[in-house]
């Protein structure tokens, strides 16, 4: 689990063109979008109380995407949608959890 992860999301174009002495040109090129990006800022808290002999109890507390930043994913790139160059979706919002771990 990374600390911090940030990507940036470049949608690429692949078109043929047909040049004047017959051959065919295949070019590679950025789609006119840029994607929204993604930046995630986790957090770990781990605590272990040792019991006595080999018994131990750890406890921890995990945050994810602590800044509760919108990733946006799925960027529409069929142009004859009507969602054309629109994110349709999201990855997930903040979440913890919370746990305990007896080791003997």
């Amino acid at each position: 689990m990374p600390l911090w992860a940030a990507y940036l999301v470049k949608v690429y174009a692949w078109r043929t063109i047909l040049q004047g002495n017959g051959f065919l040109e295949a070019i590679l090129e950025p789609f006119g979008i840029e994607g929204p990006g993604y930046a995630e800022l986790n957090f770990s808290v781990r605590y272990t109380v040792e019991l006595g002999g080999n018994r131990s109890l750890g406890l921890f507390w995990d945050l994810f995407n602590a800044t509760n930043r919108t990733n946006l994913n799925g960027v529409q790139s069929n142009r004859s949608s009507s969602a054309f160059l629109t994110s349709t979706t999201a990855f997930l919002p903040r979440q913890m959890q919370v746990g305990a771990r007896f080791s003997f």
